[in-house]
């Protein structure tokens, strides 16, 4: 995947299950280091220790296993 996304672009990532977009995401977040590449990040390649594109999982579950709504 070679992509370039700008500053005040929002961007939509769609496709048909099983194509990889967890995946993509997981290793954006730096949750998923096994990969092979790299990610660019402001001319700079991204470093394990900063993560710039921090996400919020849909599933609540994934985000605080532990509460309940009660």
């Amino acid at each position: 995947l070679n992509l370039e996304v700008y500053s005040n672009e929002i961007l939509v990532i769609m496709g048909a299950s099983g194509a990889g977009k967890t995946s993509l995401l997981n290793i954006i977040g730096q949750l998923d280091r096994d990969y092979q590449g790299e990610i660019v990040y402001a001319s700079d390649i991204f470093q394990a220790t900063h993560v710039p594109f921090p996400y919020v999982f849909q599933d609540s579950e994934s985000l605080l296993p532990w509460k309940t709504v009660i």
